[in-house]
């Protein structure tokens, strides 16, 4: 361990917020001609003074221009990124590179397309290609129903995987990697349904651990106000689970029923 540097070894996701207190808040900004993923604070490197700064410039009125300190892709700057910053760090989660997410439409042959890109990592690399989740998330239970009259072409949707809590229910995907480190998942839909939340949770393996001994999870996007105010239990897999205490709210939402309109109700010309 680095001298100076919170010991975040044991149980790292749950002391992670309390470790960061004890970074020194006064960092000096440089100018860096390009500076390297992850290196928020200018100074042409990326350490754990970089989740520091987000920290720090999180409690400001962040300008517009600071879009590029939303690491990680929630379309908003907040305290999350630091704390992302901090697992990707310390080999706790992959930075993302891209996010598309293309939603049915007639012009895209009705298909439910995601593909994410993953960067290699920081430091030792633990897990050469870690599982990628999508936790599909809606107000009711008829995404359960959407999701399971869906054929998955690509990606798996898995019969263990739920989100559950007073509001909220969902259903969990795992995205198929090939060999360029993109995750996909396509779909095609039986019908329309709106505002369908998408998360994204990277899971990653102690190298030092079987295969089936999952490590790490580490998830990306949730940000306040919470849409979920309760609390949310995400099971990814059967040994694999995430609880959100004080609140949820999906990475992004999608209305899945108006543009799609013509893949459900084709228009017929009459002859």
């Amino acid at each position: 361990m680095k001298p100076g540097y919170p010991n975040i070894t044991g149980r790292p996701l749950e002391i992670i917020d309390n470790s960061l207190q004890y970074l020194n808040s006064n960092i000096e900004v440089k100018k860096c001609v390009k500076p390297a993923m992850g290196d928020s604070n200018g100074d042409c490197s990326f350490n754990i003074m970089d989740a520091a700064y987000i920290k720090i410039e999180s409690s400001k009125a962040l300008q517009p221009l600071n879009v590029s300190l939303d690491y990680d892709h929630n379309q908003v700057v907040d305290y999350a990124d630091a704390l992302f910053l901090v697992k990707v760090f310390y080999n706790l989660a992959r930075f993302i590179k891209s996010v598309s997410v293309n939603i049915p439409h007639n012009k895209t042959d009705c298909k439910l397309k995601i593909v994410l890109q993953l960067m290699k990592g920081y430091g030792e690399v633990t897990s050469d290609k870690p599982d990628l989740y999508v936790a599909f998330t809606y107000g009711n239970n008829s995404i359960a129903h959407f999701m399971s009259t869906s054929r998955f072409e690509v990606g798996q949707m898995m019969r263990e995987g739920t989100v559950t809590g007073n509001t909220i229910n969902g259903v969990i995907v795992k995205a198929e990697s090939d060999n360029a480190r993109n995750y996909h998942i396509s779909a095609t839909t039986s019908h329309a349904i709106g505002k369908v939340g998408i998360s994204i949770f990277q899971v990653l393996r102690d190298s030092r651990n079987s295969v089936g001994n999952i490590a790490i999870s580490s998830s990306v996007g949730t940000k306040q106000p919470y849409l979920y105010s309760e609390t949310v239990k995400i099971q990814l897999a059967s040994n694999l689970s995430v609880v959100y205490k004080n609140g949820f709210s999906p990475m992004q939402i999608y209305n899945i029923n108006t543009s799609t309109y013509l893949c459900y109700y084709p228009v017929t010309t009459k002859q």
